[in-house]
């Protein structure tokens, strides 16, 4: 669960950066400084990082469910285990 946490919140930080790079790529090409297709790369980008934070999500749902059907709550407050697993 915190490993997928950590992965989603990577994730949203990554697609806030692709679409900063993608009005950029916009803003360039309306202006001429580069083609029509380098907008439609970045958009194409950013739905591949969306596709892939929703499969997270999936995964971080499926995760906490295991957990409560295993451990009978609701996942809270968890902390790796000192050592970490390998």
């Amino acid at each position: 669960i915190i490993v997928t946490e950590r992965q989603i919140a990577a994730l949203g930080e990554h697609i806030a950066r692709l679409d900063q790079i993608r009005e950029m790529t916009v803003a360039r090409a309306e202006t001429g400084y580069a083609s029509r297709s380098e907008p439609e790369r970045a958009n194409l980008e950013l739905a591949r990082a969306r596709e892939q934070l929703a499969v997270e999500q999936g995964t971080l749902d499926n995760a906490r469910n295991q957990y409560r059907v295993l451990v009978g709550e609701e996942p809270q407050d968890l902390s790796e285990p000192n050592p970490a697993s390998v």
